[in-house]
């Protein structure tokens, strides 16, 4: 199998998943946030982590 094919391989499901979220958004199921809430920065335009 070559690079060409791995890579359409691995982009099918992404492809499938994202679908399947839009379609799920429109009828009104809700969704699993995949990253956490957004961090807040501070004055200094940091993330406030040490």
């Amino acid at each position: 199998m070559g690079r060409a094919d791995t890579l359409l391989a691995m982009g099918g499901p992404f492809l499938a998943a994202a679908f399947l979220a839009r379609l799920g958004n429109r009828i009104g199921l809700p969704t699993i946030p995949v990253c956490g809430p957004p961090r807040r920065l501070s004055a200094d335009g940091r993330s406030g982590r040490g």
